[in-house]
């Protein structure tokens, strides 16, 4: 290396279409897809009676972005009310942490005080 530092970066938008294959950006750039969930497609033609999708959103790192950052990926949403998908980076997987399920031991319901604690918590005002 010629001592220069190599920082981590990220190159993302619509790229829309080229004409050659000299005019995509590739690996001459060192550049890789950034990983993705969600649909294929990012972008649709809804205004004809036919609807067209493409794929024309990319998102490209470098191996420096991949080494300092290996589970960033992005997400394309839904649609809504543009013709592009929009996208999401993530740095770090999300966790999606479910609601626990509410657990009821049937021991409790044979405690004496049970229908009356259960009562009073239900009668309680809450403000709010």
């Amino acid at each position: 290396m010629n001592g220069i530092a190599k920082k981590a970066w990220l190159i993302l938008g619509d790229f829309n279409s080229v004409l050659t294959a000299e005019d995509r950006i590739g690996d001459e750039c060192g550049l890789i897809q950034l990983p993705y969930q969600g649909g294929r497609y990012t972008w649709n033609d809804k205004s004809g009676d036919d609807i067209i999708f493409s794929k024309i959103d990319w998102m490209f790192i470098n191996q420096e972005w991949l080494d300092t950052m290996p589970t960033s990926r992005t997400i394309f949403l839904p649609d809504g009310i543009s013709d592009h998908c929009p996208d999401k980076v993530t740095l770090k997987d999300e966790i999606h942490r479910r609601q626990k399920a509410f657990q009821y031991c049937n021991a409790w319901g044979q405690h004496p005080q049970f229908q009356k604690v259960v009562k009073e918590g239900w009668d309680m005002p809450i403000m709010g």
